[in-house]
């Protein structure tokens, strides 16, 4: 900076680029590329956006004004390339140098509107336009000069500043105080101004960014250390002063995000932050170790500001870590230095306006939202997924209704409506089964096992009986058919008739019979009688008047049949050692001895028949013995049942059959046993992750609780959490319903309360209470305390529901505060209302 040395009394000069990281924690910030000397010292230096658009100079473009009275433009693009610690100067990062003064150039400035226009004023009193259009050859319009009375003494420029609301209006200052303001369009002065009451030295300008006809002048006069505001409307005399420093000013600059904030830096080592419209100073930066004499605000991070001091550094603030003023304190150092500390500091005075909310909306309790903007303020129910409002006032109609062909017919459209997902489809088809009639039978058909209701029984076999001399006739019609009985001697009696078969086979067989032979028996049985002796012939209608001689022509025929059944013996068979064995067991009547030779010599059928005739021990004991020794897989199945043993069928069926397990304990698990066999069932499938299977297992053994908890798991895995978990909830109180629970797990609770904390958000209250209200047994304390701030939140006022019990114990407090760790919902300080029916609207 021109008019400062170092201690080793250098006057070199360089430029440098440094890295603005926000994010690091180190105060050293690091340099962006090498240095780049120059042949003098600066006055003046400003960062343009020329070449932005068109991206020849994709960082802009840095101008600086030197004390020999140039001005140079250097690509800061180039300069970022070089390596950090070298010497920049030859990588042509120098773009040109604008030479036309003749003293040290103390005012620069881009214009805001058109940045290739670069204005820059110097000591010897003259205004330049450069048009940068052609940074490499820029152009100078012609230079401003002063014509007649207060203009002819401008001297030499100190500052000047673009208009930030008419882009052809700059204005300047000088050092003997006068302010001059141009039209460019004119190419003349238009206004200019002095202190009326002290001619002072004025050391920098700045045009308010929203009143265009608004600027503050700042003197670097000891005598006069004050910010003036000038408005143009009535340039007789200033505005309005801003006095807080108590030497002369240096340098300001006016906040682009809240134009009612103005930076101001002086010799007294202060930097203020002014409230324009108040004339307070609202912050103050801590003090450097000299004084600053340039300071400017971030373009494009509101708050954040720098300042460049005589000592050759440069600092980045925070105007939120800014104090209010009159917090320093002076302080000595461990070198006998003074300097000045600080005091814990204060919060500014104003609220920066980049920290106010233009409009704001918050969500309150049961979907609330209040917003507000400017000076009104609007209070509405939101509901952010009507999809799910849709879906739950669906299955809240279907589950409050007593009828069970309501929700049969809501199992029965879930499972038609998850074509495409076998699981979420065979859950709702096992669901559905329970409000079956005859749910056990429906679900063997269901598995795929027809009832024994339903399998068609084979024909039942008659015990044989004599056939009738018809029958025999129409089977072997090559025997003669026995002549009639002679009449001196009766006939035998008929056996007595074995049991006669149903009617229904009789008349099938003869039926066949009659298709077989259509010609002789048709017309014989369409002539038989009652009895089933044969017809006489027409000739034997009167046996008693035959002769005597006609029956003893025949002796042999008619004496056979009735002689040889008597004379007949059977046959000798001789017998085996174990056949013998078994004779002389079943001689003695030892049924026992007989069923265990013929186990010994592996004659099963045998054994089996005699145990039938010996009594149930005996017979209980050669069936078990039997199936231990035949090796089929299905005799493993009839030892279960014959001892009744389903416990350890399910233990040790294989889990890939679980189906037919299922279907085994459907068919003989009594109806005690029924829910327990089930479950131990779902607990092997659940043991080997078959979730899907284990699940379904649990549905039919109505254990709601272990079915939540795998829906609960399910639910925690998905990244669709709302959808998920609604259709989790509607399957458990579906399954609460058709079991008729009567006591609630933590993982169904959990589910609930958080599914009816999502209709709450939806501004659902009265819906989200009656699904709190179903959860059977007692209410966990999340559910109770949700129930009691969803009552409260909006249902107080209904009238519908009645007031659920206070979930939390009341502690009288007299002379002293209650710890609040004794403040905990207790579990014994409510009860569940005596029927959740209770809480719903009739």
């Amino acid at each position: 900076m021109a008019g400062a040395i170092d201690l080793s009394f250098s006057s070199s000069a360089s430029l440098e680029v440094f890295k603005m990281d926000f994010q690091n924690p180190a105060l050293e910030m690091p340099l962006a590329g090498g240095a780049v000397p120059t042949s003098e010292r600066f006055h003046r230096l400003v960062w343009g956006t020329t070449g932005l658009e068109s991206q020849t100079h994709p960082l802009g473009i840095i101008a600086g004004g030197l004390v020999d009275g140039t001005v140079n433009l250097w690509n800061p693009a180039a300069i970022v390339g070089t390596d950090v610690g070298s010497d920049a100067g030859d990588a042509n990062v120098l773009i040109s140098k604008l030479e036309k003064h003749t003293g040290a150039v103390k005012g620069l400035d881009f214009n805001p509107f058109n940045p290739n226009l670069l204005a820059s004023g110097a000591a010897d009193g003259e205004l330049s336009i450069w048009d940068l259009a052609n940074p490499g050859a820029p152009s100078l319009y012609p230079a401003l000069k002063s014509g007649g009375g207060a203009a002819n003494s401008a001297g030499e420029v100190t500052c000047l500043s673009w208009n930030r609301k008419v882009q052809h209006i700059l204005a300047s200052t000088s050092a003997n105080g006068t302010t001059v303001v141009w039209d460019l369009k004119r190419q003349r002065p238009v206004i200019s101004f002095t202190d009326p009451n002290l001619k002072r030295r004025c050391s920098a300008i700045q045009w308010n960014p929203e009143v265009a006809t608004q600027l503050i002048v700042a003197s670097d006069d000891d005598r006069s250390p004050t910010l003036q505001v000038w408005d143009l409307r009535n340039a007789v005399s200033p505005q309005r002063e801003l006095s807080c420093h108590t030497a002369g000013v240096l340098s300001m600059a006016w906040c682009p995000s809240d134009t009612s904030l103005l930076l101001s830096c002086a010799k007294d080592n202060r930097t203020l932050c002014w409230d324009t419209n108040s004339g307070e100073v609202v912050a103050e930066l801590p003090p450097s170790s000299n004084w600053n004499f340039d300071v400017q605000w971030s373009v494009r991070t509101p708050g954040v500001l720098g300042a460049s001091s005589f000592d050759g550094k440069v600092t980045l603030h925070n105007l939120q870590d800014a104090s209010a003023p009159g917090s320093e304190t002076p302080g000595i150092n461990a070198d006998f230095s003074t300097s000045t500390g600080r005091t814990p500091k204060n919060a500014m005075l104003k609220t920066p306006a980049w920290m106010k909310r233009p409009c704001g909306v918050s969500m309150g309790f049961g979907g609330r939202m209040v917003s507000h903007k400017a000076q009104e303020i609007t209070l509405k129910n939101v509901v952010t997924n009507a999809e799910v409002v849709d879906r739950s006032a669906k299955f809240e109609q279907a589950v409050s209704s007593t009828d069970k062909g309501a929700l049969k017919s809501y199992c029965l459209e879930k499972e038609e409506a998850a074509e495409g997902d076998d699981a979420e489809k065979d859950v709702w088809s096992f669901m559905k089964l329970l409000f079956e009639e005859n749910a056990r039978r429906q679900l063997l058909d269901h598995l795929g096992f027809e009832s024994a209701e339903e399998v068609p029984e084979p024909p039942a076999t008659p015990e044989k009986a004599p056939p009738s001399p018809a029958v025999e006739e129409l089977v072997t019609p090559e025997k003669a058919p026995s002549p009639p009985a002679s009449p001196a001697e009766p006939a035998p009696a008929p056996p007595a008739p074995a049991p006669a078969p149903e009617e229904v086979d009789e008349d099938s067989f003869f039926d066949k019979l009659a298709e077989e032979q259509p010609d002789d028996g048709a017309g014989f049985f369409d002539n038989l009688g009652d009895t089933p002796e044969p017809a006489p012939a027409p000739a034997a209608e009167a046996p008693a008047e035959q002769p005597v001689e006609a029956a003893a022509e025949e002796p042999a025929v008619e004496k056979a049949p009735v002689e040889e059944p008597v004379a007949v013996e059977e046959p000798t068979v001789p017998l085996s050692e174990t056949e013998a064995e078994i004779q002389r067991a079943l001689v003695v009547g030892n049924y026992a001895a007989a069923v265990k030779a013929c186990l010994a010599a592996d004659r099963y059928a045998d054994a089996l028949v005699l145990a039938s005739i010996g009594g149930e021990g005996l017979w209980a004991s050669t069936q078990k013995t039997f199936m231990e020794r035949v090796p089929q897989p299905y005799m493993k199945v009839v030892h279960a049942l014959v001892e009744k043993d389903l416990t350890g069928l399910v233990q040790t069926r294989p889990l890939s059959n679980w189906k037919e397990t299922l279907a085994m304990l459907c068919t003989y698990a009594p109806c005690a046993d029924w829910a327990g066999l089930a479950e131990m069932l779902a607990d092997k499938l659940a043991g080997m992750k078959m979730m899907e299977a284990a699940t379904l297992c649990y549905i039919c053994a109505g254990s709601v609780d272990k079915a939540a908890t795998i829906w609960a798991n399910l639910y925690k895995a998905s990244t669709k959490k709302v959808e998920v978990l609604q259709s989790v909830m509607e399957k458990a109180l579906v399954l609460c319903k058709a079991t008729n629970a009567r006591s609630t797990s933590p993982a169904l609770a959990s589910l609930i309360n958080e599914y009816a904390e999502i209709l709450v958000t939806e501004g659902q209250l009265s819906t989200a209470m009656k699904y709190l209200c179903m959860l059977p047994g007692e209410d966990t304390p999340t559910t109770a305390a949700l129930r009691d701030r969803i009552y409260r939140g909006g249902l107080e006022a209904d009238g519908s529901f009645q007031p659920p019990p206070f979930p939390f114990l009341a502690h009288e407090v007299e002379g002293e505060a209650v710890a609040p760790s004794q403040f905990v919902p207790q579990a014994a300080a409510y009860h569940a209302a005596p029927a959740p029916s209770a809480y719903i609207p009739q």
